[in-house]
């Protein structure tokens, strides 16, 4: 507490000399927390005491430091807590955990799952039971471990057809079928290393400025297209060295 009480002090001394209004002395000990956040871990239940909204600080001063793991996500989400966004990437959680946390997020509007090596894209089922509201998914490095998980992919993304009818607007669809299992709220789609089958059928089936869809192509897409573009050049170095050799030879002759 004394070590506390100098830090406070001290921190209002100089923002007085600097002429600006000294931090709240709850700011300071949400500060002293996150600066000693490793012995704060170590107390049980400890969390629930806080308020959502210092949880969320610590939360993410956690994953900064890398010590996110999956018992502490369960401790810091809370049914009680409106999170709208939850950022897990490169973290060692697993999808068990995610199960056990999506429920009490209902109001969740982003989500980043990228690179998480516990994690693949059968989660989608569970973002759109208990995560309705979802507008933006980040999940560059998943993976799609089944042919089925694809077409379930598929079948959540907000479409503009239904049954091969074209329908001309949201308010449309929505009064003709109810759409359940749809993320109807998707605005964007980070994925890198993208499926390109599932690329393809997003660029054809959803409407053209509903949903950004930032995706970098795997790999070997990429090679395949490097290697045309080889195969083009070397065709017209081809024929520019048949073209001069002509040039050439006439010059000669004459």
């Amino acid at each position: 507490t004394s070590d506390l009480d100098q830090e406070v002090e001290v921190v209002v001394v100089v923002a007085v000399m600097k002429g600006v209004a000294p931090r709240t002395l709850q700011e300071l000990c949400i500060e002293h927390l996150c600066i000693n956040l490793d012995e704060l871990l170590q107390v049980p239940r400890v969390l629930e005491f806080l308020e959502p909204k210092h949880r969320a600080i610590l939360y993410y001063a956690a994953k900064r430091r890398g010590l996110l793991t999956n018992n502490l996500l369960r401790s810091f989400v809370n049914e009680s807590d409106c999170w709208s966004s939850l950022n897990v990437s490169r973290t060692s959680v697993t999808e068990s955990t995610l199960r056990d946390v999506l429920p009490l997020l209902p109001r969740l509007k982003c989500i980043d799952v990228s690179y998480c090596e516990h994690v693949t894209s059968s989660i989608f089922q569970q973002l759109v039971l208990f995560c309705p509201n979802l507008e933006s998914i980040s999940c560059s490095g998943l993976r799609v471990t089944k042919k089925e998980q694809l077409m379930q992919l598929r079948r959540m993304m907000p479409t503009i057809e239904l049954d091969s009818c074209s329908l001309d607007s949201w308010e449309e669809m929505e009064e003709q079928a109810p759409w359940e299992g749809k993320l109807l709220q998707l605005r964007q789609l980070i994925w890198e290393n993208i499926p390109i089958e599932l690329y393809k059928w997003i660029q054809t089936h959803v409407r053209p400025g509903a949903m950004q869809c930032d995706a970098m192509l795997p790999s070997d897409s990429l090679l395949t297209s490097f290697q045309i573009h080889t195969g083009v050049l070397s065709v017209i170095l081809f024929l520019t060295r048949v073209l001069f050799s002509l040039l050439f030879g006439k010059r000669h002759q004459e």
